[in-house]
């Protein structure tokens, strides 16, 4: 190559054109590269959960000993610490994706192809990880078996990595600027949450790997309930929000007719399984995205949107709820977002107290007022003992517990411990500090702020759908973040949701120009 031609590419520090391949990627290269690495970090993650999934259900069983199957191993570390530390395995692969993540900022800030609006959402979460960061450097750090960086042994190991890797998932997001690389990563979205669903459907098998065949305290033995790989049916719910909201926009106006296809075939079973869950989460969600999918529909008819045909893909929704609500009307309708959280604190990972039927109980399991007002009550407490830096992070738990430490070696928890107060904005404001909740309130709404600004373009017909799918999951995740928390298995999704949300897609021509 003559002098005049090695001039036209960047490197750095007067390297070789080929040592700087990544400064000198085109468009479309970057974008392949980011979305087929976000796309192996989850599929990753997704398996990751369905062997933590495996794993957490066989060290529940009893073992010769009389108590979990752990204690039987205690002679062999190795095993030991499989079988009792499977709650870190999810966290360990979220790190993964937040490391990818962090490679596409990266590389998007050396090509330069961050806009000027994305600075916001960017000193957002610069203002989230300072303060999480003072939050971790003031947190519990003389209690046995929790670090800040991991988090507490005997919750759910979600210590500061798990909250930074969704920082940079959202970064990640944010630095993808073509429509095809998102396209790409919801049909990978559509396929993962499908797969969710066939576990759902599996574990009505009562020998097939569950938590919530039964309740403990629920006389009802044969209940079922779905939860796929990610802890919990209120989890469940969460990610079947993402995938409804996308397989519902995409399968009205996306020109691929395969792609189409695949998301109306998807609609059926999240829409099933989100109401299956039998939770005040998943009737809350199936609401709002209906709802909201319907206000879509009538903006998109007065503005005589041809290529939007909701028509199919709403009696397909309908019908998967429809299916939902007829089999648990047959079996009794209950709702059984208390006898969950307890199960998958008590039962599944050892890290609440168990709840017990008692005259002095302070709230009732199965009354939804009585338990979130229990639950919020002490998410408060907290806040207002701890308002600029919070407990830290996974130290919900701690200040619950009795002060003994040899009773906490031994992870004891007193009666009505919980390690989340099921109200995402609170429990950030609780575990790192009523600024860092604003920030991440400021990030949501500048992340709704685009998504419907550039949905409104959708309409002109001057944009793809894809907006409209990621409105719809937002519009969702901001009502049920009420009553929902945060999960290593289903959170990354919707951060990247709210990254992509920020994001800048520009026709290909454009880039091609700045490549």
């Amino acid at each position: 190559m003559d002098e005049k031609n090695q001039k036209m590419h960047k490197t750095i520090f007067h390297t070789t054109e080929k040592s700087n391949f990544i400064l000198n990627m085109t468009y479309e290269q970057f974008n392949k590269f980011a979305s087929y690495s976000l796309i192996i970090g989850f599929i990753i993650l997704s398996v990751i959960s369905c062997a933590t999934e495996l794993i957490a259900c066989k060290a529940s069983t009893i073992g010769t000993k009389g108590g979990p199957l752990w204690e039987d191993f205690e002679n062999s570390e190795f095993i030991y610490s499989i079988f009792h530390d499977w709650r870190a395995l999810p966290s360990f692969a979220l790190a993964v994706v937040g490391i990818l993540g962090a490679s596409i900022f990266i590389i998007a800030l050396i090509k330069q192809t961050l806009t000027k609006k994305q600075i916001i959402p960017c000193i957002a979460v610069l203002v989230m990880f300072i303060f999480m960061y003072i939050s971790s450097l003031n947190s519990f750090s003389g209690i046995p078996d929790y670090t800040w960086f991991l988090g507490y042994r005997f919750s759910r190991y979600e210590g500061f990595m798990t909250y930074l890797s969704y920082m940079l998932i959202f970064l990640g997001g944010i630095s993808i600027s073509d429509k095809a690389a998102v396209k790409r990563i919801f049909d990978a979205f559509i396929i993962i949450i499908s797969v969710q669903c066939i576990w759902s459907a599996l574990q009505w098998i009562p020998s097939f790997p569950g938590f919530y065949h039964s309740l403990m305290y629920e006389a009802n033995s044969n209940l079922n309930l779905p939860s796929g790989t990610t802890g919990s049916p209120i989890f469940l719910v969460s990610l079947l929000s993402v995938g409804l909201s996308i397989a519902l926009a995409g399968s009205c106006s996306d020109k691929s007719a395969k792609r189409r296809l695949l998301y109306k075939i998807a609609i059926v079973p999240f829409a099933f399984f989100m109401i299956k869950t039998q939770t005040l989460i998943g009737l809350i969600s199936a609401t709002v995205i209906t709802v909201t999918f319907f206000i879509i529909t009538i903006i998109s008819k007065k503005k005589k949107s041809a290529e939007f045909k909701p028509y199919v893909s709403l009696l397909l929704m309908i019908g998967g709820f429809a299916a939902a609500l007829l089999i648990i009307f047959i079996t009794g309708f209950k709702i059984y977002d208390g006898s969950i959280m307890w199960q998958d604190g008590f039962k599944r990972l050892y890290s609440f107290g168990e709840y017990r039927f008692k005259e002095d109980h302070p709230f009732e399991i199965d009354n939804i007022s009585s338990l979130y007002s229990y639950l919020w009550d002490k998410a408060f407490e907290y806040i207002k003992k701890f308002p600029v830096i919070g407990v830290g992070p996974d130290g919900f738990i701690i200040p619950q517990m009795d002060p003994d430490p040899g009773l906490m070696l031994s992870g004891y928890k007193p009666d009505f411990t919980f390690d989340r107060p099921y109200n995402e904005y609170l429990f950030y404001a609780a575990s790192f500090g009523i600024p860092f909740c604003i920030s991440f309130v400021a990030a949501i709404v500048y992340s709704l702020v685009n998504a419907v600004k550039q949905a409104a373009k959708f309409f002109s017909q001057k944009t793809d759908w894809i907006f409209c799918g990621v409105l719809i999951s937002i519009v969702s995740y901001i009502f049920i973040s009420v009553i929902n928390t945060s999960s290593p298995t289903v959170s990354p999704f919707i951060w990247l949701i709210l990254g992509i949300s920020c994001s800048s897609l520009k026709k290909s021509e454009e880039q091609k120009v700045h490549s």
